[in-house]
C-alpha cells in the first residue's frame, strides 16, 4: 500500500509549516505507525480536508430546522470511493469539496482499522460503514476494481441489480450496513430512496458509543427549562456533574470538552483520545449567530485555548436520528455533475451515463449519564481528573438552550462526527 500511495502523493506539494508538522508529527506517528515520517505530511493534508470539509457540510445542513447528527469523516471518505473514478471536470469538483486529491483517501484504511480498535474506546465502539453499490449491467473496469479492493478496503458491490431485482438489492445493503454497525444502523434505505432506473448508489453510516471518562450522577438528574428560543421553552432531563474539563470561555461562546474513557499506560501509548465538543453560545445570543461563526479557522482558534478547569456542568440528555439525503447536500456544495448525466466516472467504466443516482448517510445519537449509548451499570468510581480540583471555584455552564457539538480525536485532530442540537 505505501508504494501506491507514495506514487500518488508525489504529485503533490509539502506542507510550508514545517515547525507545525514536527509539533504534532510524534503524536501522529505513536498512533499511526505505518507511516514515513514523508507520509505524515499527507495524512495532515487528508485530515485538514475531512476537517474543512466537516464545516461546510455543516453550513450546508443549517438551512434545515431541527436539531440533527451526522459523520463528515463517513461522508467524506464514502464520496472518495467514487471520486477515485472520476475525471475531468467531475474530479475537479470533488476535489474542491473535499480539500485533496481523492488518492489521499487511501489512508482511510488504515484510520478506519484504527477507529474500530477496542483500545481507542475501551467498553465502546465506532464503526464507519461505506460502501458503493453498482448495478451488475455495468461493466466495471479492472483498475479501479484494483484500487478499491487492495488499496482503500473499503466496500465495493458490483454485483446490486436496481433493474430486475430491487427488493432484493435493497435487503441486501441494509442488511450490509446494519452487519457493518453491529445492528445499530438499520433499515439505511427505504423503497422509497431507490428505483429500478439507478445504477449507481452511495451508503455512508457510521456509529460511536462509549463512556464519559467523568460519568454523570444519574440520581442528580432533573427536569428543568431548556430554552427553545426567547419565547419558547420546554421541560428537558438535564445531567449534573462537577469534574475538570478542558474549557474555553469566550465573550460569544463557550468550548468544553467532554472525553470519554481512553487508554492508558505504556502498552497503550499513542493511542486516540476522544472527546465530544460542546459549542454553547452565551445566553444572550442564539444557535444562529454562533452558526455564522462556527469555521474551521475559528475552531482552530478556540481549541487553542482550552485549558483544564473546573466546571460544574448541567447538560441534557438527548437523543437524535436522522437521515441525511447526501445528493442534494453535495450538489448544494459544489459535487453537481457528479448526481446527473454529465458525471465523468471513465476511471470506473467505459460506458457513458453513469452518475451517482443516490448517496445517503445514517448515524445516531443517545446522549446519557453514562456516555454515549451506554448499555451497562455506571461505573461507581469517579474519574480520576473529577477530585483533581478540588476546592477550586468551579465555572457554571448551563446547556440550557441550543449548541452545536463535535465528536473529536485530540491525537490525530480528526473529526469524526458533528452536530446540532435545537431540542432535546
Amino acid at each position: 500500500m505505501k508504494s501506491f500511495i507514495l506514487y500518488y502523493l508525489i504529485l503533490f506539494p509539502l506542507f510550508s509549516n514545517f515547525a507545525q508538522l514536527q509539533m504534532v508529527q510524534q503524536p501522529l506517528k505513536s498512533v499511526m505507525s505505518s507511516l514515513s515520517d514523508a507520509e505524515v505530511e499527507y495524512f495532515l493534508k487528508f485530515i485538514e480536508g475531512n476537517n474543512r470539509f466537516s464545516f461546510n457540510l455543516y453550513k450546508q445542513l443549517t438551512r434545515h430546522s431541527g436539531s440533527f447528527f451526522f459523520s463528515p469523516y463517513s461522508v467524506a471518505t464514502g464520496l472518495d470511493i467514487p471520486a477515485l473514478g472520476a475525471k475531468g471536470s467531475t474530479l475537479d469538483q470533488f476535489k474542491n469539496i473535499l480539500g485533496y486529491s481523492p488518492t489521499l483517501a487511501l489512508f482511510t484504511a488504515d484510520f478506519n482499522a484504527r477507529l474500530a480498535n477496542p483500545a481507542t474506546i475501551p467498553g465502546g465502539q465506532i464503526s464507519v460503514a461505506n460502501a458503493l453499490w453498482i448495478d451488475k449491467s455495468i461493466p466495471i473496469l479492472n483498475a479501479f476494481k484494483q484500487v478499491v479492493f487492495t488499496n482503500f478496503r473499503t466496500h465495493l458491490d458490483v454485483g446490486s441489480d436496481f433493474i430486475s431485482n430491487l427488493n432484493a438489492t435493497l435487503k441486501r445493503i441494509n442488511q450490509w450496513v446494519q452487519q457493518q454497525t453491529r445492528s445499530k444502523i438499520n433499515n439505511m434505505l427505504s423503497p422509497l430512496d431507490i428505483n429500478s432506473t439507478m445504477r449507481m448508489v452511495l451508503t455512508t453510516a457510521a456509529y460511536i458509543n462509549g463512556e464519559w471518562l467523568f460519568p454523570f450522577d444519574k440520581g442528580l438528574t432533573k427536569r428543568l427549562p431548556f430554552k427553545i428560543t426567547k419565547r419558547k421553552t420546554v421541560l428537558a432531563s438535564m445531567m449534573q456533574t462537577t469534574a475538570s474539563y478542558m474549557i474555553a470561555t469566550r465573550d460569544d461562546v463557550d468550548v468544553l470538552a467532554l472525553p470519554f474513557v481512553y487508554s492508558q499506560g505504556k502498552e497503550t501509548e499513542g493511542k486516540m483520545q476522544i472527546s465530544m465538543i460542546i459549542f454553547l453560545p452565551k445566553s444572550d445570543r442564539d444557535i444562529a449567530a454562533l452558526e455564522k461563526m462556527f469555521t474551521w479557522e475559528n475552531w482552530r482558534s478556540w481549541k487553542s485555548e482550552l485549558k483544564i478547569q473546573l466546571v460544574k456542568l448541567s447538560l441534557p440528555s438527548f437523543r437524535i436520528d436522522r437521515r441525511l439525503n447526501l445528493v442534494e447536500e453535495i450538489s448544494g456544495m459544489g459535487i453537481k455533475e457528479a448526481t446527473n448525466s454529465a458525471a465523468n466516472f471513465s476511471g470506473i467504466t467505459s460506458s457513458k451515463g453513469l452518475f451517482l443516482n443516490q448517496a445517503a448517510h445514517k448515524t445516531s445519537i443517545r446522549l446519557q449519564e453514562e456516555g454515549i449509548d451506554v448499555h451497562r451499570t455506571q461505573r461507581s468510581k469517579p474519574g480520576v481528573g473529577q477530585t483533581a480540583m478540588e476546592g477550586v471555584n468551579p465555572i457554571e455552564i448551563s446547556a440550557d438552550r441550543p449548541f452545536i457539538f463535535m465528536i473529536w480525536d485530540q491525537t490525530t485532530d480528526a473529526i469524526l462526527f458533528m452536530g446540532r442540537l435545537s431540542i432535546p
